[in-house]
């Protein structure tokens, strides 16, 4: 069973793993390198030269150096995602304006799926990505195990147990491999820190620089916010990724269900949603009821916790003359 690691070995991120056998083929991943820049050129530049007829690909998670280069394969190959994925993919075809995916297959967790003669068996893995994957594949007599993203100190590490553990091959992502354990801060200890500078800061406002995407960190942000008073207030494409994950796990905050939250909204992306027919994005937050604008934040801004994000940044400056990064 040829085994063929295209990218990943000597970057970080880029993660693509074929595997194969005599009738059938399968892509583990297909991502866009971290150091790449792919927005100022051609993404056919990172084509990591595949060959032949694919009969099915899985992707790990909704992070563009495990799915990134998804764009370049043929629409009518099925696309195998965890159901948290296909929801990040269809919020990002909207507001980061990435090519909508085609032909996504939703996969649940111990759930086997057959592609010819090639078993592939996902387990939930403890990311920041919410819904990661990892796959158990077996064909011609041969057990492999792909990690994707993993981590063991995130709220869900336990998870890892539950991994099989009689494989004959493992492909392990190892970022962090070289790195000392006792640095890494759990989400929890994290959480802490949120809280103890919302507490010594109760008189003023506080950003914090998080990706819209790392669903355990906002979760860790948003209890910090509840234990100190504060409002946590996200852009418009953050609560819409909120309300995506919402849907599938009623405990992730949301406006309408969880206090202390509200919404800001950027001139650039509304404009965005209106010019794109997605206006039902911005008015389906109700804006009547959860809006926080640069008036209120300037008013009283102890109140506040702001997300930033880097495409957030200049708006901020400019709607928040105090602002300071």
């Amino acid at each position: 069973m040829p085994l063929t690691i295209h990218r990943g070995t000597n970057q970080i991120g880029g993660s693509c793993v074929e595997i194969a056998t005599a009738t059938t083929k399968i892509l583990i991943d297909i991502g866009l390198p971290l150091d790449s820049k792919a927005s100022e050129g051609n993404l056919n530049l990172y084509n990591p030269g595949i060959e032949g007829n694919i009969d099915a690909i899985f992707i790990s998670h909704y992070h563009l150096d495990h799915y990134g280069l998804l764009p370049l394969l043929d629409e009518s190959i099925p696309v195998y995602v965890s159901e948290g994925t296909k929801n990040i993919f269809g919020i990002n075809a909207i507001f980061l304006h990435q090519k909508e995916m085609k032909n996504l297959n939703v996969i649940k967790p111990l759930n086997e799926i057959r592609i010819k003669d090639i078993s592939i068996i996902p387990y939930t893995v403890d990311h920041s990505a919410y819904d990661a994957m990892a796959f158990l594949i077996e064909a011609e007599g041969k057990r492999i195990l792909y990690s994707g993203d993993i981590r063991l100190h995130g709220p869900k590490s336990k998870l890892y147990r539950l991994l099989p553990k009689e494989v004959d091959y493992m492909i392990l992502e190892g970022t962090n491999i070289n790195n000392e354990v006792d640095n890494i801060k759990t989400e929890k200890e994290i959480e802490e820190e949120f809280l103890s500078i919302f507490r010594s800061t109760s008189n003023a406002i506080n950003y914090v620089w998080c990706s819209g995407q790392n669903i355990d960190r906002l979760v860790a942000l948003y209890r910090a916010c509840l234990k100190s008073k504060k409002i946590m207030v996200v852009d418009v494409y953050v609560a819409n990724v909120l309300k995506e994950i919402h849907g599938l796990n009623n405990k992730i905050p949301f406006l309408s269900s969880h206090d202390n939250m509200g919404v800001y909204y950027p001139k650039y992306v509304t404009n965005n949603l209106k010019n794109s027919g997605h206006w039902n994005y911005a008015i389906s937050l109700e804006p009547n009821l959860y809006k926080v604008t640069p008036e209120m934040i300037s008013t009283d801004p102890g109140k506040y916790v702001v997300v930033v994000r880097p495409s957030v940044l200049e708006f901020l400056k400019n709607a928040l003359p105090q602002m300071e990064i």
